[in-house]
């Protein structure tokens, strides 16, 4: 997971710059192996973190966290920007759905319901925190593999 992260990161800090957002990694050194399909959680990650570059405005700031706690690792992408509005967060990972105040943004509206079923398949579910001209935060939880 280490490694996945520290290669997404590397990639999408060249566009943050491009962007002029500054990017930033929170990584666990020694993370012990998850059980995953690294190729969808890598699917899932990519999703999230688009998404956190698309609404984050020029000048503002986008952090990915990875760290192991109770027998899991926790990853969180987090990103200041608009937030999304309390009454909007019940749908946003409907198919489609994008978020009233960012309409005009490129995109389908489908990269939170893909990331929805990634982590559903993984049995475990995303979680978001957001504040209305503040930070918005998705955060899921992957189990340690067993020896």
């Amino acid at each position: 997971m280490f490694d996945l992260l520290q290669d997404l990161s590397r990639k999408y800090k060249l566009l943050a710059q491009e962007k002029n957002i500054e990017f930033e990694t929170e990584l666990a050194s020694k993370v012990p192996v998850v059980c995953a399909d690294i190729a969808l959680i890598e699917r899932a990650l990519q999703n999230l973190i688009d998404n956190a570059l698309n609404y984050t405005p020029e000048k503002g700031r986008v952090k990915i966290k990875m760290e192991e706690q109770n027998r899991q690792i926790n990853i969180s992408v987090m990103n200041t920007g608009p937030g999304i509005a309390s009454e909007e967060l019940p749908k946003i990972f409907d198919r489609y759905y994008k978020v009233g105040n960012n309409k005009s943004k490129r995109g389908t509206g489908l990269g939170l319901a893909i990331v929805k079923n990634i982590l559903e398949i993984h049995q475990t579910d995303i979680k978001v925190q957001s504040e209305q001209l503040g930070s918005t935060i998705f955060s899921f939880s992957l189990p340690l593999a067993s020896n």
